[in-house]
């Protein structure tokens, strides 16, 4: 091998050597920097948890007076029932037989509905 060749090798080898220690030191910020952000985040997600939780618990108390609600409504809305029909009853089934009958049906519905929640009908 002539002197070149031997030199030629050296250079390289050298630049190979300094090739693997930028890339050593590049390795080593990273993993550095990626223990930073994972313990940022581990810090992050202890602040968060709360505020989910409760998150949670705020959307679970929403659906519930949602259906309460809803259950509030249905119950008023027999209540309401014979205020609602007591006029075309009072006009008695004369002139109109068919929507007499249908307030009839209403009323009594309402009043089944009303005795099935209010534990009276049994």
């Amino acid at each position: 091998m002539s002197t070149m060749s031997v030199r030629s090798m050296q250079a390289r080898s050298d630049q190979l050597r300094q090739s693997l220690d930028w890339s050593h030191q590049v390795s080593q910020e990273a993993c550095r920097v990626l223990d930073q952000y994972c313990s940022q985040l581990s810090d992050l997600e202890r602040v968060v948890q709360p505020v989910v939780f409760k998150t949670q618990a705020l959307i679970r108390t929403r659906e519930n007076i949602k259906q309460a609600r809803a259950q509030a409504e249905e119950v008023l809305d027999h209540l309401d029932a014979s205020r609602k029909v007591e006029s075309r009853i009072l006009q008695g089934p004369r002139s109109d037989l068919s929507s007499f009958m249908t307030a009839f049906e209403k009323l009594d519905l309402a009043i089944t509905f009303l005795q099935k929640h209010s534990g009276a009908g049994t």
